[in-house]
């Protein structure tokens, strides 16, 4: 069964995230973020690059295999807006 859930990345004022189908749980998810941003903020010293990788995708699994779709093997960058959610949805 999946548990559904997203990475997001934002202020107090705006925020934004993408959609995760599976292992949205903190044990799951959880330290797949943290490593990534942490890879982020090691070589940049701050996170904007993990922002701006994240936010071109349409989701994280797409963001974690570069755009190539593990079950057909296409190759899909496209933004697709059902996949955002912003502070409208989140409040």
């Amino acid at each position: 069964m999946p548990t559904r859930g997203f990475v997001g990345i934002g202020t107090a004022e705006q925020f934004n995230g993408r959609y995760n189908h599976w292992d949205s749980y903190l044990t799951g998810l959880g330290p797949d973020v943290w490593a990534t941003v942490q890879r982020f903020f090691r070589a940049d010293r701050h996170v904007n690059g993990f922002a701006k990788l994240l936010l071109s995708y349409t989701d994280w699994r797409q963001m974690t295999t570069s755009g190539i779709c593990e079950y057909c093997g296409q190759y899909s960058m496209a933004i697709s807006s059902e996949h955002v959610v912003t502070t409208a949805q989140v409040q």
